[in-house]
């Protein structure tokens, strides 16, 4: 049951969710930022 994170598909989900949530996360930083 634990295929999530030792296949390549998960590992390809989980490198481009944290790829997302950075992106994302810089934007709102930049967006606060005076």
């Amino acid at each position: 049951m634990n295929s999530f994170g030792t296949s390549e598909e998960g590992r390809g989900a989980v490198s481009m969710y944290i790829r997302f949530y950075n992106h994302h996360r810089l934007r709102l930083f930049l967006h606060k930022s005076p």
